[in-house]
């Protein structure tokens, strides 16, 4: 969790995560990950720090395991994203390629 500042308020858990090291996107697609067990408010703190509260739906949840779980799956959007960004366009091109004969071929087949 280094960076990223949590606290406990009025029985949410809120975190502090900085836009240096993590993108707006991959906070939200971290947090919709959850919004099958606590209500989510997402809420700008700063320019430098977006505020992400979750608020349990039942008690069944333990937030020390749920700080690491938010963590885990806020580090793996983040590096969808970066993924996405360096090599999302070879991805691209291989799809293209794929199906370019069939966008040659449009022209031949009657429907």
């Amino acid at each position: 969790m280094n960076g990223i500042i949590k606290r406990l308020q009025n029985d949410s858990l809120i975190f502090e995560v900085p836009l240096e090291l993590y993108h707006k996107e991959a906070i939200l697609f971290a947090a919709h990950t959850f919004i099958d067990r606590c209500y989510v408010d997402i809420d700008p703190s700063s320019e430098k720090c977006i505020n992400v509260s979750f608020r349990q739906k039942n008690k069944d949840i333990q937030f020390d395991n749920f700080a690491l779980e938010f963590c885990n799956e806020l580090l793996d959007q983040q590096v969808r994203l970066n993924v996405e960004k360096s090599y999302g366009n070879i991805r691209d091109l291989i799809v293209r390629q794929a199906f370019w004969p069939v966008e040659n071929i449009q022209n031949e087949i009657k429907i």
